[in-house]
């Protein structure tokens, strides 16, 4: 629920499809945000703990910004998943608590 509530894109992310959640099993190696800022051109992003939020206006195919997230040299191993794909999560399990 937290991962929803932060939201940090919510007022330029318009598409759910395009809008990204990196979960990482730890957090990124220092200067590792500075990195991604050379290669975001069009797109956002925003770290907070071991989420990465982004925001890939014009797709997430082949990106420099998705293909740095989806790295193998990253440090750390993650997993991503689309907010439609977040917030239906979301919503199955309030569902499955609310039995």
């Amino acid at each position: 629920m937290r991962i929803v509530k932060r939201n940090p894109l919510k007022n330029v992310a318009t598409n759910r499809r395009r809008y990204l959640v990196t979960f990482l099993t730890g957090r990124l190696p220092r200067g590792f945000a500075a990195g991604l800022d050379t290669v975001a051109k069009q797109e956002q992003f925003a770290i907070v703990g071991s989420e990465v939020y982004s925001w890939h206006p014009d797709g997430i195919g082949r990106t420099p910004l998705w293909e740095r997230l989806a790295s193998k040299s990253l440090g750390v191993t993650g997993t991503s998943r689309n907010w439609a794909t977040v917030t239906n999560l979301l919503a199955m399990s309030q569902d499955q608590s609310d039995r």
